[in-house]
């Protein structure tokens, strides 16, 4: 028996339209007629039908194991797309835009990334990689098919997926297989989502975080369903690194990565992804300088917006809620100084020295980590906010000393202002917010130890090491 699952409202209505369209699909159907159809039908009705010699094609929006007391494995269902599936009829009429219909329907958030590799200093590996597939890719010769990363929480797998995507003009999509999980139909709602995105001119990367967690391979119980979505993902997977869907690249993240060689050692064999990275913690001596750098220059630049913005309404003659930054503009408008050396004593820290300030790190608390002593006891994003803080707390420190006029804006004229050395600031700060290789040492150290761990087999692909 036949059971037309219908998106499309309009094919609820209009018989017609709905017999174009399943032409229009190949199926193999007589001509689609009140006789032969039910559209809709109560429970009742369908059970009447199963007993007629020749019964007939139901209609209906409802998958058959959803109508109670059916028993669906009777039926063929053929799943009836409208042409621009997902977006119906009705969501135009509506004025509904395609990202909500998108997140509804198919729980995607497909969005254009901001970040590129220039947002990412360090992993130099990853990047020569990256750019030697790319230049493959341009003659022909390869298609950037799936990724898969693993390493330290914080090692910057997902956010590497996000610049990836910026970096070559592909759209980002984090695909929530919890989402899925919650679903009627969580393996047809998967085919849905790459169909949808294989039926696209747009080319996309397509995220999976923490993949263990999603499918319970961090050594929690498992379950048929989630068995049922990893083979689904397995197969798609599959497809799309044997060519059947080259606008597609699929990058998957673990922290966690023994369960998943262990039970699942398929996902990761040879063949299935292009590449297979281990990140760990960015060098002392080339990637944590950069890495540094890096912040320190985007953070300067917060600053600046920042202040200038808070100037520009002060120049409109609004009153600022701080008073700290009223009271040195009029100082400034006295003195007739121009606002950006106010800002340059805030950025342009003359004791600010990257190679320095690691040296202090690794003087203060480095005798703790539990890295190899090549690596920096900070990831990326620990990276990120202790060089936030450290000029934030500068930027503060200088505000209120001229707020309280231990130091006048007319000193901002001269080279060297009487102000505490950052270094102090930084010895501070890191105490005060230590790294995760300090306060959670036990789980860190698992994660570093699982690359030492891993036995290279026949089926399993080599992780290459990304520090």
């Amino acid at each position: 028996m036949i059971w037309l699952l219908i998106e499309e409202p309009l094919y609820l209505k209009d018989i017609k339209a709905l017999d174009n369209r399943v032409k229009a699909l190949g199926f193999l159907l007589p001509d689609l007629t009140p006789e032969n159809t039910l559209f809709i039908p109560a429970q009742a009705e369908i059970q009447k039908n199963m007993l007629l010699p020749e019964p007939k094609i139901v209609v209906d929006y409802r998958e058959p194991k959803r109508v109670v007391g059916i028993n669906y494995n009777v039926f063929t269902i053929m799943d009836v797309r409208a042409p621009d599936f997902p977006f119906t009829a009705e969501h135009k009429a509506l004025g509904i835009d395609r990202a909500t219909v998108l997140s509804e329907k198919l729980g995607l958030r497909i969005a254009k990334p901001g970040v590129t590799f220039d947002d990412m200093a360090g992993a130099e590996v990853l990047h020569e990689d990256v750019k030697q597939m790319l230049n493959l890719e341009k003659m022909g010769l390869m298609n950037i098919t799936g990724l898969f990363l693993f390493g330290v929480a914080g090692a910057g797998k997902s956010y590497f997926a996000e610049c990836f995507a910026g970096s070559t003009g592909r759209h980002f999509v984090m695909l929530d297989l919890a989402h899925f999980m919650s679903l009627p139909n969580p393996t047809k709602s998967i085919d849905d989502v790459f169909i949808f995105l294989l039926e696209q001119e747009e080319k996309y990367v397509l995220l999976i975080d923490e993949i263990e967690k999603m499918f319970q391979l961090d050594g929690s119980s498992t379950n048929l369903l989630s068995d049922q979505i990893f083979g689904k993902m397995l197969t798609w997977l599959a497809m799309i690194y044997e060519g059947k869907g080259t606008n597609i690249t699929f990058v998957a993240t673990a922290n966690r990565v023994e369960n998943l060689l262990k039970n699942k050692p398929e996902f990761v064999r040879r063949g299935r992804f292009d590449r297979l990275y281990f990140l760990n913690y960015p060098q002392v001596e080339s990637s944590a300088p950069a890495i540094m750098t890096m912040y320190l220059e985007k953070e300067k630049k917060n600053i600046k917006k920042a202040i200038t913005a808070q100037h520009a309404m002060y120049t409109e003659g609004k009153t600022l809620e701080s008073e700290k930054l009223q009271y040195i503009f009029d100082a400034l408008a006295q003195e007739n100084m121009e606002v950006d050396l106010f800002i340059s004593k805030l950025i342009s820290n003359e004791q600010i020295d990257v190679d320095r300030m690691i040296k202090v790190v690794e003087g203060l608390i480095g005798k703790d980590k539990i890295t190899d002593a090549q690596y920096f006891i900070y990831t990326p994003p620990e990276i990120k906010s202790l060089v936030k803080e450290i000029l934030q707390a500068y930027a503060e420190e200088l505000t209120h000393r001229l707020y309280t006029q231990e130091i006048t804006v007319g000193q901002l004229r001269y080279d060297n202002i009487d102000a505490r050395p950052i270094h102090d600031i930084l010895e501070e700060i890191v105490f005060k917010t230590p790294p995760l290789q300090i306060t959670a040492p036990d789980g860190i150290g698992h994660q570093l130890a699982q690359a030492k761990n891993i036995k290279q087999g026949d089926r399993i692909a080599p992780f290459t090491e990304v520090s």
